[in-house]
């Protein structure tokens, strides 16, 4: 990924980079144009102004009688490869509800992933370990499951240590969004470049876990400055929940979300944390049951983060230039103020950022999204 080529004879692309769920892009060129040769399917693809990796993973042709024969290219970001993979696969021995052997012992269809499955780690180290044992040929026990040149760092630190269950079957992309999700952290692809953050193996391509940069007091939207397109105002307490109910083989205990108001009646959900003590014959006593009901709070207080109560939730901003540009001023990820209609003035992440070139010139826009941060 450290030589490239540039591509001529596109009619348009869109290119759009998100600060979590994967990006994507569309390219559009006349079947003549010989593009179809030189982005077969599997190609690698970036452009001048960015270090993001995209994957070629589709070729459409439409033909109309009388017109040009057009050639769709279409892909995602380099990270959706990681739905190829499944979380558990490469621990093909490890679950055996064997005793004194030295296996992991895990319930069955579940897989809490930590550094040794039973240890408290922080969100963060969790997607990079998970990672490394699904593709890193160092922590594989199969030489065939690794992507080559393609390493995870994280920007990120901090954060609750707790031990988080993961379904055993889920991809490997899915349980990371989960996690990244879980902690407001997100990711992106970074290839070789001489612009890129150093890294210690500068050959390699690197997926770089990061919170984002709260740039709220620098970068602002204004409705009335004429930068936001749309809004979606939407007020609602529907799908708040404010106490967590959450049980274990042994223990029932009882968690709320850090930040209740009281002013609410409890609102509650069910936590499943029979993971965390499944393997325990006897009911634990003493200290075993202090940290078990500390997990088991850690977990639930996790789970009730997405339920929050909902406000402003999302923006569109003006497709004309910006006083604020990507990649200069800010980027996916970070945290800025949006100023709206309602008397709202609400701190929001750029979630992704859509970038258009065709027939009628160049646009740029970002979406904006309330997050609890």
């Amino acid at each position: 990924m450290q030589h490239g080529e540039i591509l001529n004879g596109l009619k348009s692309k869109l290119w759009i980079e998100r600060f979590r769920e994967v990006g994507e892009f569309k390219l559009i060129a006349p079947v003549s144009s010989g593009l179809r040769e030189k982005l077969p399917i599997g190609t690698f693809l970036s452009h001048t102004d960015t270090l993001e990796i995209m994957i070629v993973e589709d070729h459409e042709i439409n033909e109309a009688q009388g017109e040009e024969s057009t050639i769709i290219f279409t892909g995602r970001s380099l990270e959706s490869w990681l739905e190829n993979r499944v979380l558990g696969a490469n621990y093909q021995n490890s679950i055996h509800l064997s005793t004194g052997d030295g296996i992991v012992h895990l319930p069955p269809g579940v897989y809490s992933y930590t550094h040794d499955h039973y240890t408290k780690d922080y969100a963060w180290s969790t997607v990079m370990q998970l990672f490394n044992e699904h593709v890193n040929l160092l922590f594989l026990n199969d030489d065939n499951d690794q992507f080559p040149y393609l390493d995870i760092v994280s920007l990120a630190s901090g954060g609750n240590q707790a031990i988080r269950k993961l379904d055993r079957g889920m991809t490997v992309l899915d349980a990371i969004l989960k996690l990244l999700a879980m902690s407001k952290l997100g990711w992106k692809s970074q290839r070789p470049s001489d612009a890129a953050i150093s890294f210690p193996n500068l050959e390699n391509t690197h997926l770089i876990i990061h919170p984002g940069i709260d740039l709220t007091d620098k970068v602002s939207f204004s409705y009335d400055g004429g930068e936001i397109l749309d809004a979606d105002y939407f007020w609602s307490n529907r799908n708040f929940k404010n106490f967590a109910y959450i049980s274990s083989k042994w223990v029932e205990t009882w968690a709320d979300n850090e930040n209740t108001d009281y002013n609410h009646r409890r609102r509650y959900i069910w936590v499943d944390g029979s993971d965390l003590d499944n393997d325990m014959d006897t009911e634990p006593t003493g200290s075993t049951l202090d940290i078990l009901r500390i997990d088991l709070v850690l977990r639930a207080q996790e789970e009730l983060k997405a339920y929050n109560e909902t406000n402003l939730t999302k923006v569109n901003a003006s497709h004309n230039p910006l006083d604020s540009q990507y990649r200069t001023d800010f980027n996916c990820g970070d945290l800025v103020t949006v100023n709206g209609t309602y008397n709202d003035s609400l701190t929001m992440r750029v979630t992704e950022y859509a970038e258009i070139e065709d027939e009628n010139g160049e646009q740029g826009y970002p979406t904006l999204v309330v997050e609890d941060v």
